[in-house]
């Protein structure tokens, strides 16, 4: 019997990524900027600023998070770009998850951008920061748990699964059907 080889992202999976990220960035900045152009939405950085002011204040510099009458030169695209990648460092996002510059202001690499604000999404989810809704993946939630001081006590005298098979196991009153000696309990 053969494996089927792992499915390929299609690029339509990350159009509606980009199109989910773009509308999230749409909410958060309050700008009123037309859906369907990722790149030309995003990068003049202007937007991203302003959305990550809105998930944490100060984040990013007032001078960088604001919308500007006139229009931006390449420098000051970047300049915004790169206030924004620092504000993601500080907003406690994954250094590996954090495009570069020139991944957005040159569309070199969109998918890593997409990575980003995905990760800032589940970052401020996992803060419990308020966000209009949540995009891409999320992080787990702790979940621990309490034993018993008997549960603990069985499971250090427990043989492992895969063991089971490959032990001769003593079968018998007083045993578990692992072989284990019950604790007997005085009467």
């Amino acid at each position: 019997e053969t494996m089927a080889a792992p499915k390929k992202k299609k690029a339509s999976d990350l159009n509606a990524r980009m199109d989910e990220a773009e509308k999230w960035i749409k909410e958060l900045s309050g700008l009123g900027f037309k859906l369907g152009d990722f790149h030309g939405n995003l990068c003049s950085g202007v937007a991203l600023c302003l959305a990550m002011n809105q998930l944490k204040q100060g984040m990013i510099k007032a001078k960088y998070a604001k919308i500007q009458a006139k229009q931006l030169n390449p420098f000051q695209k970047r300049e915004r770009i790169a206030a924004f990648i620092e504000g993601c460092k500080k907003f406690g996002v994954n250094q590996a998850d954090i495009f570069m510059v020139e991944d957005l202001f040159s569309k070199n690499n969109l998918k890593q951008v997409v990575i980003c604000l995905e990760n800032i999404s589940a970052t401020a989810s996992k803060n419990n920061i308020k966000q209009p809704f949540e995009i891409g993946i999320s992080y787990a939630k702790k979940n621990e748990r309490q034993f018993s001081k008997e549960q603990l006590q069985k499971a250090k005298n427990a043989i492992p699964a895969m063991s089971k098979g490959s032990v001769n196991v003593k079968k018998g009153k007083g045993l578990d059907s692992h072989g284990i000696i019950l604790q007997q309990q005085d009467k």
